[in-house]
């Protein structure tokens, strides 16, 4: 009972404060009570804070613009790393609004929030758009974005509804705050006396509630401080770890999630250094090939969806040439190859470099493979098409072209680049018939532009027809959702695809007189309205995660010999035949070149071999956070006409 009397009175003084707080304010003229003397507060603290509550309109609209993460998350209901982000967000416009109310003029008020609404616009377009939040692998494709890309980008994506909701929601936010601030200043036009006291009343329990999730925001910015001691990525590994409850991997607030992007790619930029000198010392670890006038290339393809190529089951023949090899004898298609992301960057790091992802060594502890190539007696001759010119265009740059085209292994590990970029990929096979194949033995590494949006930039009108038109696509695509625009654009990927394995068959071509082998993989698959309408590399409710993994995931992959090779190399050619329904991760196919090669190292490993006798199925983990592509899609019910 003496409790309960004890915080009554505690309630009771409180209350009494408040209401004198409200008095001396002149807020509410109250003539029937008078508070008790010891409740009065210092004027200037009062007036001040009565200055901050009544900027009520610019801390909402200057929230929304700097936290709009948080209101998704809440309304997704994840409240864990939500409610810390959103306090962290409340500090930041809290922050704003006491400066703006020291200074008592309305410039500062304007100038906040034009710093915010170019964030809130890209945030908005981005995850509208993509599925995607302001992160490091954001950021990393904005960085790597060129002139000719960028163009393509706006063309296909800002005339859709991406632009819509993010630039016509900050005109929205605009037209709100003037409109609050209108009536803010003339509220008792929209107000009856009864109301006014009450909306009054509200203004300070808000601020409070505010003070109080800013001192936790206080913490939670202390708690993030922690990623500027990250040294190396393993530091950034374990701030992901131990803050994963509340972190997400991005926070919802854009001051944080760009802080910690900028910090986790300054970071990244600093292991090229350990990468560089890692690969300065390899020369001593590798034997020389054994082998004579072998021709190994190595061609990397650009967002192909493997169920969109004929030689896996798709509906129009878009692989002839595939499909032709394979009915020779020629090619071994491989069924069941994952991605570990979809990122053509991350992808690279892992194809090209002998990682141990499984095994905790990544891509900055593992040598350049073209490296271990050349130091092997190989020529190396790289042929690139998403090259940029120019070198590292920012300092968090960890794109393409630093990691192609790094200063140190440049004029270490290459014989030959190409001196620019085409149209289409058919102009790099153009540019390798003009030259003069080398003898002896060769690692020809080709990157290629692929089915990259826009599909319909990807092939030539001129000198190639295309095969395919929105007829041929409405023949077998019945889903209600298509239209016509979404036909076309399934239409212009396949015949995306088409020009790709056209691509393909004029290398078969070059090579088909020599001893030679040729292996095809994607970075990456893709989405083009195959489940839902949805174009590009988005996330995914819930219940169709496991179709995203299966579409933006799954890659093709084949190896081609020529006759040549197989003659002399039977043993090998069986293998691969043998070997094509084997369940494999793409960051391990370094093994299998290394191994076609007939390079001896101590960094191949032949249970990572897809086509060794020493396989080992891996587990194949397809996300930071450990989602397995075998758990998530393999149990479900088949697609129609697909075989996950």
């Amino acid at each position: 009972m003496h409790s309960i009397k004890n915080a009554s009175a505690v309630a009771g003084v409180i209350f009494f404060k408040y209401l004198g707080l409200i008095k001396h304010l002149g807020l509410i003229k109250m003539y029937h009570f008078t508070p008790p003397n010891n409740c009065k507060i210092d004027c200037k603290l009062k007036g001040f804070v009565y200055k901050v509550a009544d900027l009520w309109p610019f801390f909402v609209i200057f929230f929304i613009l700097v936290d709009p993460g948080a209101i998704r998350g809440l309304a997704a209901g994840k409240f864990g790393y939500t409610v810390a982000s959103l306090s962290i967000g409340v500090l930041i416009s809290s922050l704003a609004t006491v400066i703006c109310a020291f200074i008592g003029r309305r410039w500062p008020q304007v100038l906040f929030l034009l710093l915010a609404t170019p964030l809130y616009v890209f945030y908005v377009f981005v995850w509208s758009e993509f599925g995607l939040i302001i992160s490091p692998e954001t950021l990393s494709l904005i960085l790597e974005t060129d002139k000719g890309e960028a163009t393509e980008f706006f063309n296909t994506f800002f005339q859709g509804k991406g632009a819509i909701m993010s630039i016509g929601s900050a005109i929205w936010l605009w037209t709100a705050y003037f409109f609050l601030e209108y009536w803010r200043a003339h509220d008792h036009m929209f107000l009856s006396k009864k109301m006014l006291r009450i909306f009054e009343c509200c203004k300070y329990p808000f601020v409070c509630v505010c003070a109080a999730l800013s001192l936790y925001g206080v913490t939670e910015t202390v708690r993030f401080s922690a990623i500027y001691k990250a040294r190396d990525f393993a530091g950034i590994e374990d701030f992901i770890n131990e803050n994963n409850d509340r972190f997400g991997h991005a926070y919802s607030d854009l001051v944080s999630s760009l802080l910690y992007s900028f910090r986790y790619l300054d970071i990244i930029s600093g292991e090229f250094a350990v990468w560089e000198r890692m690969n300065g010392e390899l020369s001593h670890e590798v034997l020389p090939c054994s082998a004579d006038s072998l021709d190994v290339v190595f061609v990397i393809g650009e967002s192909f969806i493997r169920d969109h190529g004929s030689v896996y089951g798709y509906a129009l023949p878009t692989t002839p040439a595939m499909q032709r090899e394979a009915d020779s004898g020629h090619l071994a298609v491989y069924t069941d190859m994952v991605s570990r992301a979809t990122m053509t960057t991350v992808v690279l790091r892992s194809l090209l470099t002998a990682n141990d992802n499984r095994g905790g060594r990544g891509w900055n502890r593992s040598p350049y493979v073209p490296l271990l190539f050349r130091c092997a007696g190989f020529g190396v001759m790289l042929f690139e098409n998403q090259q940029q010119f120019g070198g590292k265009t920012s300092p968090f740059n960890t794109g393409l072209n630093v990691f192609l085209f790094n200063d140190v292994l440049r004029d270490k590990c290459y014989t030959y680049v190409n001196p620019q970029e085409y149209i289409y990929d058919g102009g790099l096979v153009d540019e390798l018939s003009s030259m003069h194949l080398p003898d002896g033995n060769n690692l020809y590494i080709f990157h290629l532009m692929g089915q990259h949006v826009k599909a319909s930039s990807r092939y030539p009108r001129d000198g190639w027809e295309a095969p395919f038109s929105v007829a041929d696509i409405s023949a077998f695509r019945k889903e209600p959702w298509l239209d016509e625009a979404m036909l076309q654009e399934i239409a212009d990927y396949d015949n995306a695809t088409a020009y790709n394995d056209y691509v393909l068959g004029r290398l078969y071509d070059v090579f088909r007189e020599r001893k030679a082998v040729i292996v095809y993989l994607s970075d990456h698959g893709e989405e083009v309205y195959d489940y839902r309408p949805s174009l590009g590399r988005k996330a995914a409710p819930c219940d169709q995660e496991w179709q995203r993994a299966y579409y933006q995931n799954s890659v093709p992959c084949t190896v081609w010999w020529s006759e040549r090779f197989a003659s002399g190399n039977p043993g090998v050619v069986e293998a691969l035949r043998s070997s094509v329904n084997r369940r494999g991760m793409s960051d391990d196919i370094y093994n299998l070149l290394l191994s076609l090669g007939g390079i001896g190292t101590s960094w191949y490993d032949a249970e990572r071999d897809i086509h060794s006798a020493e396989y080992v199925v891996p587990e194949r983990i397809i996300s930071p956070s450990g989602l397995n592509y075998d758990d998530l899609v393999r149990s479900r019910v088949q697609l129609p006409g697909k075989n996950p």
